[in-house]
């Protein structure tokens, strides 16, 4: 590997690593203060928990009506995974039947997706890959 792309490869996997914690960081605080009093969270919100805290808990459970919150997004999820599949499913059928560049392009590009790119023992690409 040539020094050039060494260099590229570890930008790359700084960035990467830069990246993933920006997203996690977010999760992880809310993991650490679910376990905290308000107290705590006011006075240290980055900080460890000083033990094992379960009332914030047992007042979700109790107070938020938790069941009827879940059941409305456990709908909303399903709803919308339905209109997606039969929005999707209806689409694709008008772009197979419709005879032009642009679908041919679309179709061409996305089907492209759903074939894995695998090496046969000699090291080149299947035929029907090209």
């Amino acid at each position: 590997m040539g020094k050039a792309k060494k260099v590229r490869w570890t930008i790359y996997e700084i960035v990467m690593i830069v990246l993933a914690i920006i997203f996690i960081f977010p999760a992880w605080i809310v993991l650490t203060n679910s376990f905290k009093p308000l107290g705590d969270i006011l006075a240290d919100t980055f900080g460890f928990p000083k033990g094992l805290f379960l009332d914030n808990f047992s007042y979700v459970l109790e107070n938020m009506n938790y069941p009827r919150i879940f059941l409305n997004t456990v709908t909303i999820c399903v709803c919308a995974i339905a209109i997606t599949v039969v929005l999707s499913a209806m689409c694709a059928y008008r772009l197979s039947r419709w005879n032009n560049k642009i679908s041919k392009v679309i179709l061409g590009k996305n089907s492209r997706n759903f074939c894995p790119r695998q090496k046969d023992s000699s090291g080149s690409l299947p035929m029907h890959l090209y």
